[in-house]
């Protein structure tokens, strides 16, 4: 099995924009719930260390269903110029990277 090298956890509260890197790097792992049994809350993620542009991701997760992305080394969701996570005001997640 791979090991990560200089891999990095990172928590997002809910309704926050977190930035988790300034510079390339890989997205391994995501996990991600909803409080709001009523409606879908949003993980947006951006390839820029201030969460402008266009997205690298977006992701709706509802309440009942807990969003688990799990990309084994050596592959990820690359990003090229810093990761920047913005989290619906019910949506947590958890995020392993490695830059």
């Amino acid at each position: 099995m791979a090991r990560l090298y200089a891999s990095k956890s990172n928590y997002i509260p809910a309704g926050t924009t977190v930035t988790l890197h300034t510079a390339p790097g890989k997205i391994h792992a995501i996990v991600a719930t909803n409080s709001n049994a009523s409606a879908p809350a949003s993980l947006t993620l951006y390839d820029s260390p201030n969460a402008s542009g266009s997205p690298l991701a977006v992701f709706f997760v509802h309440a009942n269903t807990p969003l688990v992305l799990l990309y084994p080394p050596p592959l990820g969701i690359h990003f090229n110029q810093g990761l920047t996570a913005v989290s619906g005001s019910t949506l947590r997640a958890h995020l392993i990277t490695e830059a």
